[in-house]
């Protein structure tokens, strides 16, 4: 599948875990990456229940996610209206993002919409 990041490239994700890039000069650059997946469990339901509520609640979860994953060093190469697909130089990385998010999520007053789910 291949991505647009923000400043116009696009990287070819490898579900085995590489991230090759096309980088603008037209060379080809690749490294060892750890992908990191989050989604939102039953988000569809929560929509149905709290439309108006939810955009509120998504905001809160993508600046969280953000924060954890740019923290630790990670970069988001995909959002998807809850999950989000992040990559990191090494599995430790990736593992305190998620860990960081996590606390994060479960730390917040949700209100309506009830608790996010974290895995926990």
């Amino acid at each position: 599948m291949k991505v647009a990041s923000a400043r116009g490239t696009f990287i070819q994700v490898d579900l085995f875990g590489s991230i090759w890039g096309a980088v603008n000069n037209g060379s080809t650059t690749c490294w060892n990456s750890h992908i990191f997946f989050s989604d939102i469990e039953g988000s569809t339901k929560l929509w149905q229940q709290y439309p108006e509520t939810m955009n509120e609640a998504l905001s809160r979860h993508h600046a969280l996610l953000n924060e954890a994953i740019a923290a630790h060093g990670g970069y988001v190469f995909q959002i998807i209206g809850d999950a989000f697909f992040a990559a990191f130089s090494t599995a430790n990385e990736g593992l305190d993002a998620a860990l960081e998010a996590q606390c994060a999520l479960a730390a917040q007053k949700w209100g309506e919409t009830g608790s996010i789910w974290t895995g926990r």
